[in-house]
């Protein structure tokens, strides 16, 4: 397989904001890759949705990581044959971000089309299509009460079992560009964009060390601790400091997720998130707006966040404009995809964000990691991410009247009958109070969990 790059340049338009100021000024090249997979995965052309405007105060950053490039063993080699020959190549140096460097590998960033695997996709929307119709397995509950009351479901699920796959995965969805409240699934946004900015800033001390003045430095400290690490101008590492790592481990809080949103900003998130490709102009996807904390929580928990929600600036959804936390199924599953790849900022990022998921986990329960072990699933890992609105009794009868979202997504890794199974699922339900949506995460998982397990048989 042969990969063609073409580079050219494009200027980056900027935004002042104290802390970044000094990256606004400069100017970017993107390395784009358009390259097309030829294994199966393609879907017939479908429309293509047209871009929506981003209002004017929605700049843009540039923004730098560690790229990979896929490797691909020699056709009819017996390495070629097992997959054990396909592997990432990790440049060594920085290169500025664009959607093409970090698709997943089922999204086609120039077209806004998703591409499918014919037969997971099959298979996915088949079990679903059973559990609509209440046919067997799903006759009984949560299943009927869950149908029964109308609810909605988007899933995802996304095979990477394999070196080859964990390279070109196979995806499988069921209305998974379908924009919806996401809750605290969208907290996955502000983790990745902490790590984002540590990167950036690194990057920039090392290629403009005139541009960390004693002013700048003394606000940065507010996020990072500074470590002069050499050098007449001083080169200066930037790490998170005690608060931020601690808000970042108990993300799962609504006071700590405001303290990360409000620290990073809106603009910088909504930066990320657009470059990244987790949202698309035409697709929508990961959005975060604003931060979390109700009034009584500020009052009692966290007075600060009063200030930094008044400094902020509250984002709507560019394109249905009426939510601030959103959220796609496939976003969501992208997210853990560019994860389990190691190409969010780059592997140690990764794996600082897989540690911080786990602790999160601790005060948020994976319905997933909970339904997969009663039913006597062995697991190794489960980084997951939950959201549940309105958050009182987990959407019960004794919750708040009206619509209850609960979602999850999820990296999961296990093995069966010596087979290692590594995916990412997706569940986003909208539904009514008592409809079951709370259990039925906890069970559909199971019938996920199966669709992979015989897709690697």
């Amino acid at each position: 397989m042969r990969m063609y790059l073409r580079i050219y340049k494009k200027a980056m338009p900027g935004v002042r904001e104290a802390l970044l100021r000094p990256l606004l000024t400069t100017p970017g090249s993107f390395l784009r890759a358009p390259f097309q997979t030829r294994l199966g995965l393609a879907q017939p052309p479908t429309p293509v949705p047209k871009c929506i405007t981003f209002p004017s105060n929605l700049k843009l950053f540039p923004h730098f990581h560690i790229r990979k490039i896929p490797v691909i063993a020699a056709p009819r080699s017996k390495a070629s044959q097992n997959g054990a020959g396909t592997q990432w190549l990790t440049g060594g140096t920085p290169v500025q971000m664009a959607p093409e460097f970090i698709n997943p590998g089922f999204l086609d960033p120039a077209g806004g089309t998703v591409r499918v695997d014919p037969a997971l996709d099959q298979k996915l929307k088949g079990l679903l299509a059973d559990l609509f119709a209440n046919r067997p397995p799903f006759d009984k509950e949560p299943y009927k009460t869950f149908v029964a009351s109308g609810a909605k479901l988007r899933v995802a699920l996304v095979d990477l079992s394999s070196n080859a796959k964990l390279i070109f995965p196979q995806l499988a969805e069921f209305r998974s560009t379908v924009e919806t409240e996401a809750a605290s699934l969208a907290k996955i946004a502000a983790l990745y964009a902490a790590h984002q900015l540590r990167f950036d800033l690194n990057h920039e001390a090392r290629q403009n060390p005139l541009s960390m003045t004693p002013n700048r430095l003394a606000g940065l400290r507010a996020i990072f601790d500074a470590t002069q690490v050499g050098g007449a101008p001083p080169v200066w590492n930037f790490d998170f400091n005690a608060e931020l790592r601690e808000a970042l481990n108990e993300l799962c809080h609504n006071c700590s997720s405001s303290i990360v949103i409000g620290r990073l900003g809106t603009t910088y998130i909504s930066s990320v998130l657009r470059q990244s490709g987790l949202y698309d102009c035409r697709l929508g996807g990961l959005w975060m707006g604003t931060t979390y904390a109700n009034q009584e929580e500020i009052r009692k928990e966290c007075p600060e966040v009063a200030k930094l929600n008044a400094q902020l600036a509250h984002q709507l959804e560019p394109i249905g404009r009426r939510l601030f936390h959103g959220a796609t199924a496939l976003s969501a599953a992208a997210f853990f995809t560019l994860l389990a790849q190691g190409r969010l900022v780059d592997d140690a990022a990764c794996q600082s964000m897989k540690d911080m998921l786990i602790q999160q986990m601790k005060d948020c329960e994976s319905r997933f990691e909970t339904g997969l072990t009663n039913a006597g699933i062995a697991l190794d890992k489960v980084f997951s991410k939950i959201g549940v609105l309105p958050s009182k009794d987990h959407c019960s009868e004794r919750g708040k009247p009206g619509t209850c979202f609960i979602h999850e997504a999820a990296l999961i890794e296990r093995v069966h009958e010596k087979k290692r199974l590594r995916y990412v699922a997706a569940v986003l339900t909208e539904s009514k109070p008592g409809d079951a949506a709370n259990d039925l995460l906890k069970v559909i998982i199971v019938k996920l969990d199966e669709l992979i397990r015989k897709n690697n048989p």
